[in-house]
């Protein structure tokens, strides 16, 4: 990670100016790590954890204006309990944004509520002063249900 940390580090960009974000739509990664946010309720009540293209496919349609509002590209990284979250999984979110920094101008990284806070703080040693927004969401219900 010291390595990683180190090369992130460098990137020195200026920020967008308001012409150029006034022109275009912000590009952004998701990073799905998985989480209640887009399981589902099967007849017995029982969250249930969906195949990458489903997952990928339900988060997506949770918001259906999304796409009017930004860019929107999602890098599956797993598809866990956050109780299953482990320092490899870490430096794989930071592998990711350390090589797709140029291409984006935020990250957001979809992940379980039960840990989000340990990989949280191992993020925010590793990506520093980043120079770009990365957002940590999850919920504790999934996100199709009306009242989410």
């Amino acid at each position: 990670m010291e390595i990683l940390r180190t090369t992130i580090r460098r990137h020195h960009l200026l920020p967008p100016t308001k012409s150029a974000i006034q022109n275009r739509q912000p590009n952004i990664l998701v990073l799905f790590c998985g989480g209640t946010l887009i399981m589902q309720e099967n007849e017995d009540g029982a969250l249930v954890v969906h195949d990458k293209e489903t997952a990928i496919d339900l988060l997506l349609d949770l918001e259906p204006r999304l796409h009017e509002l930004a860019k929107v590209t999602v890098h599956y990284v797993d598809n866990i309990d956050s109780t299953n979250m482990r320092p490899e999984i870490w430096d794989d979110i930071a592998s990711v944004i350390h090589d797709k920094y140029d291409e984006y101008d935020g990250f957001v990284i979809t992940h379980g509520t039960d840990t989000m806070a340990y990989t949280a703080s191992a993020l925010s040693f590793v990506l520093g002063n980043l120079g770009k927004p990365v957002c940590i969401t999850g919920a504790q219900i999934p996100g199709g249900r009306i009242a989410t």
